[in-house]
């Protein structure tokens, strides 16, 4: 039961009724319902505080890439498969709150960064192997360390190293010890320049000595150097036709090779007058390389 002379005190009344008006809480310490919502409504806009401190420090090109990869089919439908400068504006405020978005962002950049990592890796591994090719076979130019051989319709370039290491690349898989590369357009074109530069210098190892043995195919050879360099000639036509046969017409690289290729039949159609090589025997049935 109230205490009578507290009930009707105006003083305790008005101090009782100041607390509650105020603060929203209960004189007895409870949270009164305006007092939760107000409290609910502040930490939203904390929230959104820093959902938009994060917004306002993105790198604007790298999370438009990152919106492209990871929200395909949210570009698809909002934006027509890409992102523009005021297409943020849009995707700002469809988010705004969702810390997902934040979440996903950052899973993003740090598997971005794994990806750069190991391609600047691979990137190392492939010029290193470019420039050991390079430093065998310039201390052993012999013919004998390399052949040519088709696979599965591709013409496959394979090398022995003096220290018995075997290289070997069919259009753009490159295989190296238990390695093997896909190569992009760069790497392959860097790659077969080298090859056909190495079956062009080839020459005979003195005293007849073989390092590179092939049981599955017998090797012809000639007494006339003419006529291996106009096989190799032939090799070289090969296999440029068949790398610019499969470049698109857009590769910066395809012309440089139409004109090494116009160069090659030059040389092939002199020593064909010259010599009268083809009227003496058809080479399709030789491999490649010989």
């Amino acid at each position: 039961m109230l205490n009578e002379g507290v009930y009707r005190s105006p003083k305790w009344l008005r101090k009782f009724m100041d607390f509650e008006v105020s603060t929203g809480d209960d004189i007895k310490g409870k949270k009164s319902k305006r007092s939760i919502r107000i409290d609910k409504e502040n930490k939203e806009k904390e929230l959104l505080k820093k959902w938009d401190k994060r917004w306002y420090n993105i790198n604007e090109e790298e999370f438009k890439e990152f919106f492209r990869e990871e929200y395909k089919v949210d570009t698809l439908r909002y934006h027509s498969g890409y992102i523009s400068n005021s297409d943020l504006i849009k995707i700002k405020d469809r988010y705004r709150g969702n810390f997902e978005l934040w979440e996903k962002f950052d899973k993003w950049k740090l598997d971005k960064v794994k990806k750069e990592q190991e391609q600047n890796r691979i990137k190392k591994e492939l010029n290193d192997l470019y420039d050991y090719l390079i430093k065998d076979f310039s201390s052993n130019q012999y013919e004998d360390k390399y052949r040519t051989e088709r696979e599965n319709g591709d013409v496959c370039f394979i090398y022995k190293f003096e220290n018995g290491d075997n290289f070997k690349m069919c259009d753009n898989k490159i295989t190296y010890k238990d390695s093997i590369y896909t190569v992009g357009l760069i790497f392959r074109n860097k790659f077969i320049s080298l090859c056909n530069e190495i079956i062009s210098k080839g020459k005979k190892r003195p005293g007849g000595r073989k390092t590179y043995s092939n049981s599955s195919k017998s090797k012809r050879t000639y007494d006339d150097p003419n006529r291996d360099r106009y096989e190799k000639l032939k090799d070289n036509i090969k296999l440029r036709e068949e790398q610019i046969r499969n470049m698109s017409n857009s590769d910066p690289e395809k012309e440089y090779l139409n004109n090494e290729l116009s160069n090659y039949k030059r040389a092939l159609k002199r020593m064909k007058d010259r010599y009268k090589f083809e009227h003496v025997i058809s080479f399709q049935k030789f491999s490649l390389v010989k």
